[in-house]
C-alpha cells in the first residue's frame, strides 16, 4: 500500500512537472510578444498618476527605459497644452469606459509628436475603475488607427503576464517543498502530501484556464475551407476539463443535450473554450452563492439556431452591469483580468452567432449561445 502511495505521488509529482513546463513555456511565449509588439502599451492607476506597468515600445517611443518611467505621471509625456486636457480626458475613460483620440506626446529630449490614442478603463470587483489600460501609435498627424482592442495582441499578453505570476510563484513553491523532502528521502505524512498536491494541481488549473482563454485570442484562421462541428463533442470536451476543478467547488452538473443536432459552422476547440469559459464564470458566481445546493444546468437543443444554455443557481448580475459583462477587462471579481466573457463574445461572434444573459427568476443567471445551422 505504501509502495503504491508512493508510485502514484511520483506520478502526480512528474504530471506537475511537465504541466510547469508547459505552462512556464506559453508564458514565455505570451511575455515576448507583448514585449516585441510595436504598439506603445502602458497600465497605470485610475488617475494616471502612476504608471506601473509598460512594455519597451511604449518607453522607447517616448525616449526612456522601463526602469526611468516606472512609477512616473504621464502628465510627463505630455506637453503643456495636451498636460492641461489630462484632468477631463480621464474624467471621459471613467465616465464611458473607453476613449479614443489623437493628441500630442513629448519625448525625454524634449521633441513633440503626434500620437493617436485607445484607452480604456479596467475596473475592479465593485465594478469601479481602478486603472487604466493605454495604447499608443505613433501617427502621420491626422492618421487614423483602427480600434481593436480584442485583438491587441500586446496588452492582453501584458495582461496575462501581469496576472498570472503570483499564482505561477506559488505553484513553484507547492512543488519545490514538495521535491525537497522527496529528494531528500525524508519522512512525511502521505496525507500531508496529498493535501499539498491539491493545492498545486488547482493553481495548474487556474493558469491553465488563464492561458487557455488568451489562447483564442491569438488562434489564427489559417484554412480556407469553413470548419463544422458537431456543439456536443464541444461540450462533452470542456466537461472533462473542467470537471475535476468545479466538482472540488463542491459544484453539482445537470446535463441535456439534444442528439443528434445539426452540425454548426467553426472549430470544435473554439466552441470548447466558449462552454469553458462560461462553465467558469458560473463557478465563479457560485462562489458568493448561499445555496444549499449549488448547481450548473448545462443543455444544448435546436430551434431554429444551434442552442447553448449555461444556468447557474448563483447571485445573478446586477441590472447596471447586464451592458458590460462583455466587455474586455470588465470584471466584478476581486481578482482576475476580466477576459473570459469578451473572449466568448469574440469566438461565438466570429461564427455569426449571438450570445445574451439573462437573470432566472429563481435567483442565478442562463448564458444563452444561439449559433446558426449548417445546411446539410
Amino acid at each position: 500500500m505504501i509502495l503504491q502511495d508512493k508510485e502514484q505521488q511520483a506520478d502526480e509529482l512528474n504530471r506537475l512537472r511537465k504541466l510547469n513546463s508547459e505552462l512556464n513555456k506559453q508564458l514565455s511565449e505570451l511575455k515576448k510578444a507583448f514585449e516585441h509588439t510595436k504598439t506603445g502599451i502602458a497600465i497605470s492607476n485610475k488617475t494616471g498618476k502612476n504608471l506601473a506597468y509598460m512594455n519597451p515600445a511604449f518607453a522607447e517611443m517616448h525616449g526612456y527605459t522601463v526602469e526611468e518611467l516606472t512609477g512616473k505621471p504621464i502628465k510627463n509625456l505630455l506637453p503643456p497644452a495636451a498636460g492641461h486636457q489630462l484632468p477631463e480626458i480621464i474624467a471621459t475613460i471613467h465616465k464611458n469606459g473607453c476613449h479614443t483620440f489623437e493628441s500630442s506626446h513629448i519625448t525625454k529630449k524634449g521633441i513633440v509628436f503626434p500620437v493617436m490614442v485607445e484607452a480604456k478603463a479596467a475596473y475592479d470587483g465593485k465594478g469601479k475603475s481602478a486603472r487604466l489600460i493605454i495604447n499608443v501609435w505613433k501617427t502621420a498627424g491626422r492618421q487614423r488607427v483602427e480600434e481593436d482592442l480584442k485583438n491587441s495582441v500586446g496588452i492582453l499578453a501584458g495582461g496575462i503576464a501581469h496576472e498570472i505570476k503570483q499564482p505561477l510563484n506559488s505553484l513553484k513553491m507547492l512543488i519545490d517543498g514538495i521535491l525537497y523532502w522527496n529528494e531528500r528521502e525524508r519522512s512525511i505524512d502521505t496525507n500531508q502530501i496529498i493535501k499539498e498536491l491539491k493545492k498545486a494541481s488547482l493553481q495548474v488549473d487556474k493558469i491553465s484556464l488563464i492561458v487557455k482563454q488568451m489562447g483564442a485570442l491569438f488562434r489564427k484562421q489559417t484554412s480556407p475551407k469553413p470548419h463544422t462541428c458537431d456543439l456536443n463533442e464541444a461540450v462533452k470536451g470542456a466537461l472533462d476539463i473542467m470537471g475535476r476543478q468545479l466538482r472540488a467547488h463542491g459544484i453539482e452538473i445537470k446535463k441535456s443535450l439534444q442528439n443528434p443536432l445539426p452540425r454548426v459552422q467553426g472549430e470544435s476547440f473554439r466552441l470548447e473554450e466558449v462552454t469553458v469559459n462560461l462553465l467558469a464564470n458560473a463557478m465563479h458566481a457560485l462562489e458568493g452563492s448561499a445555496a444549499r445546493v449549488k448547481e450548473i444546468f448545462i443543455a444544448t437543443r435546436w430551434d431554429k439556431n444551434v442552442i447553448l444554455e449555461i444556468r447557474d443557481n448563483g447571485t445573478g448580475i446586477k441590472e447596471e452591469l447586464k451592458n458590460k459583462i462583455f466587455d474586455p477587462f470588465f470584471t466584478t471579481k476581486e481578482t482576475g483580468m476580466g477576459i473570459g466573457l469578451s473572449i466568448t463574445h469574440y469566438i461565438v461572434a466570429s461564427t455569426g452567432g449571438s450570445i445574451r444573459a439573462e437573470n432566472n427568476v429563481k435567483g442565478g443567471a442562463t448564458f444563452i449561445v444561439e449559433l446558426p445551422a449548417c445546411k446539410e
